[in-house]
């Protein structure tokens, strides 16, 4: 819920700033939530965290 409320909250201040696109680099987990909000997946890529390899997503939401 909360989560919903501080994404809407800054999509807001960016359209306040003139900002007409807004990227993420987004995990495996926070996918489905971002899709819910409207971002769509650019490109996957890997990412080494210690000795794991581990998938996450660029998202891009077009907002004006």
């Amino acid at each position: 819920m909360y989560a919903f409320i501080h994404l809407d909250e800054e999509e807001k201040m960016a359209v306040a700033y003139g900002v007409t696109e807004i990227t993420s680099e987004v995990s495996l987990t926070a996918r489905p939530f971002f899709e819910r909000k409207g971002y769509k997946v650019v490109k996957s890529q890997k990412c080494r965290a210690n000795k794991l390899m581990l998938t996450n997503f660029v998202m891009r939401k077009c907002i004006l």
